[in-house]
């Protein structure tokens, strides 16, 4: 009963604060009519925006309501920071079609101002926006600019923004260092613009690049050094940023009850803030691998199944965004359209009024099947760029479908992965166990393939470099290597290759990698690893370790053979490649694909 007794008191409180809004909101209201002009009501409204502590939705109509009072081609100030708060509060209401709207009209009324501060300001959130969207390459541009302004100025607070934000796209791209680099010059201009709270964010952000290179005695004392500052109860997205990150760095560290206490911390102050959603869902993500480290099973498989529920929540809200996105640009699409009927309507009512003053009756026939012609083809022009426009929000819709199919198969192999893991632990022969782990192993390498697919407006070909990388990696950690005392050698062309492929090449290379750390660095004190990967005359892979080699008398034998042996073999044939295994100091495994063969 103690559950519902609170809900009782919460919805109370709910009730006494929003009728207390209601009551701020219409008080002011008529304070603001007794105002002498427009002008003014829209100041006094956007004041009680700013300072009002408003619900997103209120606050959005209240803007409007301001700009409308405004006249159109007024040069009024105002205006920008009108356009600017509205753009603020659709981002908080995850709107980006009209955040981006809005923030690319005060853009235009600051650039017009030359007031180069709220430019810079606006490049910003115009960056926060694409970084949501995954643009990275656009959210980019928009922080270079932002950091040269700020230098221009000599704006310490607008250059630390620009380098913390530029770490964030690096973090994103899976290049740790550089964006470590760029996150510790933006905490020393964080520090001398004396931003207490900003510097609090940077901290976070260093932790989170140390984390990610394995650094995790670092990140956690970054994270101490943020809690120790003075942060309110309040600011529970702090604080939230700060547990679920922790926990990461512990689960790194394998101390697992300081993991599981701070994840769940972060969970809870995630709970009242808007980006809920993406901070519990990392924040599971981390507790199932932390309960799996207590061997805790069933409360990493709930762990586990919440991650997944909020990742689909959240793709599915991505999905709507761009659905609503494409809606927008059809309208907008149709609306030039009516405009372009209008003044062609318009045009041609003139032309017949001066013909009909000025010529004879034969030139206006002539002009009237001139202007007849030249209707038909207006209308056949129209109708293409209509079915044009079709064809291209069908051709959107089945990119977003595909990503959701690659999406949904994604999570259905990570979940297969997943009860293949906690199989393990119910099972007490040593063969049986390894055969598991190996078959969760080749799920997981297919599982994603899948993830990068949808993470990128390709879904039909793959970044090879970027998925032989993160395959390596993740496959180096489960051993128990990290960059620190791995020798680790990737020489891999930067370039798209198809699904289909893909997925072959995939699994083979899983195959060999698994075998050179289960086999080949037992007695090795450097152990090294060798990929290359090139598509320079059609493709080549090479696999090469250090270890102590492979028996090709067993290898070559035509007796019995491992599975994994069978899959490689299998595999390459699939692809029509001529493979090559022999001994160079080590195990070295060669894959050719020249098109022709492929092709046949």
């Amino acid at each position: 009963m103690n559950h519902i007794k609170s809900l009782f008191v919460f919805l109370l409180l709910s009730s006494f604060f929003i009728g207390a809004k209601a009551q701020n909101l219409e008080s002011a209201r008529e304070k603001w009519n007794k105002l002498p002009s427009n002008e003014k009501r829209a100041l006094a409204i956007y004041q009680f925006c700013k300072e009002g502590n408003l619900e997103d939705q209120v606050k959005c109509d209240l803007l409007q309501e301001a700009i409308n009072l405004i006249p159109e081609n007024s040069a009024d100030t105002l205006v920008g920071h009108l356009y600017y708060k509205l753009g603020q509060t659709n981002y908080g209401l995850e709107d980006y079609v009209k955040s981006l709207e809005n923030f690319n009209t005060a853009l235009h009324r600051f650039q017009v101002q030359k007031d180069l501060y709220w430019v810079a300001t606006t490049y910003i959130q115009l960056g926060n926006v694409f970084e949501r969207q995954n643009r990275l390459d656009e959210a980019e541009r928009m922080y270079v600019l932002t950091q040269k302004i700020g230098k221009d100025l000599h704006n310490d607070k607008l250059i630390a923004y620009s380098y913390n934000s530029l770490s964030i796209i690096y973090d994103k791209r899976g290049q740790s260092q550089k964006a470590l680099d760029l996150s510790l010059i933006g905490l020393k201009y964080l520090k001398s613009a004396k931003m207490s709270d900003d510097y609090l964010s940077g901290l976070v952000n260093i932790g989170i690049h140390y984390k990610n290179l394995g650094q995790f005695d670092k990140a956690i004392q970054m994270y101490e050094e943020a809690l120790s500052l003075e942060i309110t109860q309040k600011d529970v997205f702090s604080l939230a940023a700060i547990y679920i990150n922790l926990a990461w760095a512990y689960n790194g560290k394998k101390s697992y009850k300081e993991g599981i206490s701070s994840a769940l911390k972060g969970i809870e102050y995630a709970n009242n803030i808007p980006e809920r959603k993406y901070f519990q869902a990392d924040a599971y993500d981390v507790l199932a691998k932390l309960y799996e480290g207590e061997k805790k099973w069933d409360k990493a498989y709930l762990a586990y199944k919440s991650h997944v529920a909020l990742n689909d929540s959240i793709t599915n809200l991505e999905i709507k965004s761009k659905v609503v996105e494409l809606e927008e640009r059809n309208k907008t699409i149709e609306k030039e359209t009516q405009i372009k009927e209008l003044n062609y309507q318009n045009k041609n009512k003139q032309n017949i009024i001066f013909f009909g003053l000025v010529l004879i009756a034969v030139l206006v026939l002539a002009g009237f099947l001139l202007i007849r012609k030249n209707r038909i083809i207006h209308q056949n022009n129209d109708l293409l760029t209509s079915q044009n426009a079709k064809i291209q929000e069908q051709s959107d819709k089945l990119v977003l479908m595909m990503k959701e199919l690659h999406h949904r198969v994604k999570n259905n192999l990570s979940i297969v992965a997943s009860l293949l893991n906690l199989q393990t632990y119910g099972l007490t022969d040593q063969d049986a166990i390894k055969a598991v782990q190996t078959g969760q192993k080749r799920v997981e390498a297919m599982s994603l393939i899948h993830q990068k697919l949808y993470q990128t407006s390709h879904t039909t070909a793959l970044n090879i470099k970027e998925y032989i990388t993160d395959l390596v990696e993740n496959i180096m950690e489960s051993y128990g290597y990290s960059r620190q005392n791995f020798n680790l050698l990737l020489d891999i062309e930067q370039t798209e290759i198809d699904v289909d492929l893909a997925i072959p090449i995939g699994l083979i290379l899983n195959e060999l990698v698994t075998n050179s750390f289960k086999y080949a660095y037992q007695q090795v004190p450097d152990p090294t690893l060798e990929i290359k990967f090139k598509t320079e005359g059609g493709i080549y892979l090479k696999v090469k370790d250090n270890g102590a080699g492979i028996d090709m008398d067993k290898w070559n034998s035509k007796g019995r053979r491992s599975f994994g042996k069978q899959l490689i073999v299998s595999l390459s044939k699939q692809v029509s490649g001529q493979y090559k295994v022999e001994n160079d100091r080590g195990a070295v495994f060669e894959l050719a694909i020249i098109p022709n063969q492929e092709a046949a």
